[in-house]
C-alpha cells in the first residue's frame, strides 16, 4: 500500500523531523510505502530565495580574481 505523509518544511525544527521519521518507519514496518510531501510557507521560502541571493554575491566577491594590469 502507497502511503503519503505531509508534514511541514524546516531544517531546525528536529522535533518534525524525529515524529515524520518514526511515523515513517511504524509504516514500513506494516509493509506501506512511504513518501513524504513537505509543505513550506511563503515566508520560509522568500527566505531561503534571499539566503541564497546573498550567499552566492558574497562567494563572488571573495572569490574574484585579481585585476591583471
Amino acid at each position: 500500500m502507497k502511503v503519503s505523509i505531509v508534514s511541514l518544511y524546516g531544517y531546525f525544527n528536529y522535533g518534525n523531523r524525529l515524529q515524520n521519521y518514526a511515523v515513517q518507519e511504524i509504516l514500513k514496518g506494516l509493509g506501506c510505502n512511504t513518501t513524504v510531501i513537505y509543505i513550506q510557507t511563503i515566508k520560509e521560502r522568500i527566505r531561503e530565495q534571499l539566503k541564497r541571493f546573498y550567499f552566492s554575491k558574497a562567494v563572488g566577491i571573495l572569490i574574484r580574481p585579481e585585476p591583471v594590469l
